[in-house]
């Protein structure tokens, strides 16, 4: 968490200089923040890497013993993906966007478009 949040504030600070003269392509401060903290809690949330577990039992042939087990491998490895992403939604997206969100200035946009009437709303 401690160096999601380093890695947050110094993408911070680069954007922050990027978008202090004026707007860029309608990201203010407040925007880019918030676009900021978001992105580095989903890091982990999203695994952007991938996940090589299945294929390294594939290689070692260990998927063998788990094709044999009393249970299905699909929902079994599901349900270990979804265990990892809630940890990962509790303590390495909540905290650094709490953090962000404390320490600096964060906003929603202020026009969104609903995709289905193609009316724009303002943001509260």
């Amino acid at each position: 968490m401690a160096t999601n949040v380093v890695f947050g504030v110094l993408r911070l600070a680069v954007l922050t200089a990027a978008v202090s003269q004026g707007p860029i392509a309608g990201y203010d401060v407040a925007a880019t923040s918030t676009y900021t903290w978001l992105g580095q809690g989903l890091v982990a949330f999203v695994v952007l890497w991938g996940d090589r577990q299945l294929s390294d039992r594939v290689r070692t042939g260990d998927v063998v013993v788990d094709l044999y087990r009393p249970w299905h491998l699909q929902p079994a490895l599901y349900a270990e993906d979804v265990g990892r992403a809630g940890y990962a939604l509790l303590v390495r997206f909540g905290p650094p966007v709490a953090v962000g969100a404390l320490l600096f200035p964060s906003g929603g946009p202020h026009r969104a478009r609903c995709p289905r009437s193609r009316s724009a709303w303002r943001w509260p």
